[in-house]
């Protein structure tokens, strides 16, 4: 798959005269950025989820 999508995204860099090297760099980036957002909004969801027990059993236990 990776290959493929190596091929594909050499095509597309030679069809609009952009460096490879940078293009993937950029990806990278990207890539690297959506995955930390959402890591970051599953640790606020967990965080969430971590309250809502607590209150949970603070009303049970009182």
């Amino acid at each position: 798959m990776n290959d493929l999508r190596a091929k594909l995204a050499s095509k597309w860099a030679k069809k609009h005269n952009i460096q490879l090297s940078l293009f993937s760099r950029q990806y990278d980036k990207e890539r690297k950025a959506t995955r930390r957002e959402k890591k970051l909004t599953e640790k606020v969801k967990d965080k969430e989820k971590f309250r809502e027990i607590c209150q949970g059993i603070r009303t049970e236990s009182s």
